[in-house]
């Protein structure tokens, strides 16, 4: 079937806020420059979660929660960095005692994460950014251990002359999410999650970051961003990426999965790779975990208006299976979604008739092109 326009009107049934599928909004990354009220309470109505800058909703926070009183929205906050204003004993070092700064922010710190008074400069900035902004809790940046790969770093940090690994930092930046939990006593996500194979890594696992979390970000779920449109994870990653899902639930916690496709890309192939990324999704999620696209980098790529993100599967009927070779399913109350993450065709008997979201029927046996996707409603 044709592709979905981004303006087309859903074929499904829209899904309402508190139904299995949840979105939220990267809101700081990709926002608009300002909303209307009216426009504010419409974004209110399609997110479970948005994320935002200091105070750019608290004039409409009120009528949004109106609009849609199960809305959270949280208040960014770089946790590993900062600016040039705190005690030097607060800065993380290199091994000439040189302060470090990430590359493309020259004028951004790296702290010294492992001190117990950044995590409680933290969790007190916390608080005074939900009083302000008036709302529902903090949402904690750069907790992975990221920096410490390729060229972020000005110069790799040091204590006891000996470099952070991986470990320590994720160790310190749970310490920091618990600081800033126990300080605001509200809710406290965060991103640093990575992917499936980052979070199940034997030298560099995120999986750390689980516990303290409220929620936590994976900002390569299913791709990354700068990646070449056609490249995809090979069905062992990806198949991670679920995993990790269905893991992080299973602790009690959620996922924020985050999918990007920033680089050169046809309208008609970012449509299939929020199809791709949004099976994923439902693959694993509980109902708990929280879905979001960014088809680009311009500002309003949040907005998350796309029939798409209204797509309403119903409840699921019991866990994913593999069903064929790279082919993968789950049933719904309401119909099937099916990936076929392999490198070639793959056929798939339906056994009923269903549409797809485009409208189209299907019945009998049906064939998937390698890595696609599609949502089969009853």
């Amino acid at each position: 079937a044709a592709p979905v326009a981004q303006d087309a009107p859903p074929a499904a049934a829209a899904a309402a806020p508190g139904s299995f599928l949840k979105l939220w909004s990267a809101e700081w990354m990709a926002g608009q420059r300002s909303f209307t009220t009216a426009q504010a309470q419409d974004y209110a109505r399609r997110m479970s979660l948005i994320v935002a800058m200091r105070g750019k909703f608290t004039k409409d926070i009120a009528a949004m929660k109106a609009a849609n009183p199960s809305l959270k929205v949280l208040v960014y906050r770089n946790a590993t960095f900062g600016g040039k204003s705190y005690p030097d004993s607060l800065y993380a070092k290199n091994k000439s005692g040189q302060r470090i700064y990430a590359r493309k922010w020259p004028t951004t710190f790296l702290m010294n994460i492992s001190s117990p008074a950044w995590a409680a400069e933290v969790g007190r900035s916390c608080v005074e950014l939900i009083n302000v902004s008036k709302y529902d809790g903090c949402f904690l940046d750069v907790l992975g251990s990221g920096p410490l790969m390729g060229n972020y770093l000005s110069s790799l940090p040091v204590t006891g002359g000996k470099t952070w690994t991986h470990a320590q930092w994720i160790n310190w930046s749970d310490d920091i999410t618990v600081a800033a939990k126990r300080a605001t006593g509200k809710l406290v996500m965060g991103n640093g999650l990575g992917n499936g194979r980052r979070y199940y890594s034997p030298t560099m696992s995120s999986k750390g970051l689980v516990p303290g979390n409220d929620g936590m970000e994976a900002e390569l779920f299913v791709r990354e961003a700068h990646a070449p449109v056609g490249q995809f994870y090979s069905e062992t990653t990806w198949k991670q990426d679920v995993d990790m899902m269905i893991d992080i639930q299973n602790k009690g916690s959620r996922l924020l999965s985050m999918t990007k496709v920033w680089t050169t890309a046809s309208e008609t192939q970012k449509n299939a790779w929020h199809k791709y990324a949004l099976a994923t999704f439902l693959l694993g999620s509980n109902g708990n975990s929280y879905f979001c696209f960014l088809r680009d980098k311009n500002a309003g790529a949040s907005w998350g208006a796309h029939p798409y993100n209204q797509i309403d599967m119903g409840t699921p009927l019991g866990a994913y299976a593999k069903v064929g070779t790279g082919v993968y399913a789950r049933n719904f109350t309401k119909g099937k979604v099916v990936i076929n993450v392999g490198t070639s065709a793959s056929g798939l008997r339906l056994g009923q008739t269903y549409r797809t979201v485009d409208g189209a029927r299907a019945t009998g046996t049906v064939t998937l092109p390698a890595h696609s996707a599609e949502f089969f409603l009853k």
